[in-house]
This record gives structure tokens, C-alpha cells and sequence, in this order.
């Protein structure tokens, strides 16, 4: 099928949300994942050679998870409080503060979206069901910004899959899930 059957071809990320996940396959509401400036992810599969009489006789590969990559800018609290599970304190005329302490995060899910090069279109990238597994980037550092990368493992979930992505003829606003979301 030729890139152009949904239009030209997705062309820089300019929006993307997360949500935490729950049992059933739902969501909570979904938050702006400020600045984003990097999505991708890298598939993981196990595989499995048979061998014998001096020679591969078959071979298996299946899609276990996939590794994904997040860069946002700034040290969104709302973002960072949804990947993390840790709550935010917050005196809105003084401050808001997030004590990091020993917390389970929770599962999420999350959507990003490219826009299409030349045409009215997108392309959405749903990730139905993962955790974050390290966080980096949160540094002070002079004459630059805070920019922070989480890396995640997503894994099956039993509606959605491990990874999904959409294509429409029409740029559609993100929603976790999205609208037309394939379901097994």
C-alpha cells in the first residue's frame, strides 16, 4: 500500500498525552505530555532456533514487548506524576513540590501524533499498557533547559495489543484509547 492511500507521510511530532491505565483495559484521564520532543519505541521479541543434524531446521520469533523512548521539555509535574504515581503538593501562590520516595508506578498509556507532510491527515502511535522503567535528563545545567527522557516497557495488554499505529484521513485530536483503536 503506498504512503499516500491516507495521505503523505507523517511528519513531526506535535502532540502526545498519557493516561494511567487501569484493569479492563480503561483510563484515567488523560494528561499533556508538555513540549514533547521525542517518541519512538523498540520492539522486543524473543526467538528461538531449532537445531540438529548439523543444521537449523526452524526458527520462531514473537513480539514479547516494546522499549519506548519519551523526551519532553521541562520537568512537567503533571507528566512526571502520571509516569511515576507520585502525588504533587502544591500552595498554588507559593509553590508545588513532588517528594520522590519508594513508589510502585503505575501502568500507562499513552498516544503521540505526527501530522502529515502536505496534507490533512495524521499519524497516531498508541502504546496501550506499560511502566516506566528509568527516567533521565533531570539536570540543571547553564545556558540549557531541563529536558527529561523516560524509557518504558509496554507490554500486552488483552484488548489492545502491545503496540498500534493509526493512520487517518483526517487529523483527529488524541485520545487514549484512540477512536479507532483496533481491539483483539
Amino acid at each position: 500500500m503506498p504512503f499516500d492511500t491516507y495521505g503523505s507521510p507523517g511528519f513531526s511530532l506535535d502532540d502526545c498525552k498519557v493516561a494511567v491505565w487501569s484493569a479492563g483495559s480503561t483510563y484515567g484521564t488523560e494528561v499533556d505530555v508538555y513540549g514533547v520532543r521525542i517518541l519512538g519505541g523498540d520492539p522486543n521479541f524473543t526467538e528461538a532456533v531449532l537445531e540438529g543434524d548439523d543444521a537449523e531446521l526452524a526458527a520462531n520469533s514473537r513480539l514479547k514487548s516494546i522499549t519506548v523512548e519519551l523526551e519532553f521539555a521541562d520537568l512537567s509535574f503533571d507528566t512526571l506524576a502520571v509516569l511515576t504515581g507520585i502525588t504533587t503538593a502544591t500552595d498554588s501562590a507559593n509553590y508545588e513540590a513532588m517528594l520522590w520516595d519508594s513508589v510502585n508506578a503505575p501502568y500507562v498509556g499513552l498516544c503521540g501524533r505526527a501530522l502529515q507532510d502536505g496534507g490533512d491527515g495524521d499519524l497516531h502511535l498508541f502504546f496501550p499498557k506499560g511502566k516506566l522503567t528509568s527516567l533521565s535528563g533531570i539536570q540543571l545545567q547553564q545556558d540549557n533547559y531541563v529536558i527529561p527522557r523516560a524509557t518504558m516497557r509496554f507490554i500486552r495488554d488483552t484488548t489492545y495489543g502491545i503496540f498500534q499505529p493509526i493512520k487517518h484521513n483526517t487529523a483527529t485530536a488524541i485520545a487514549i484509547p484512540p477512536t479507532y483503536a483496533q481491539t483483539s
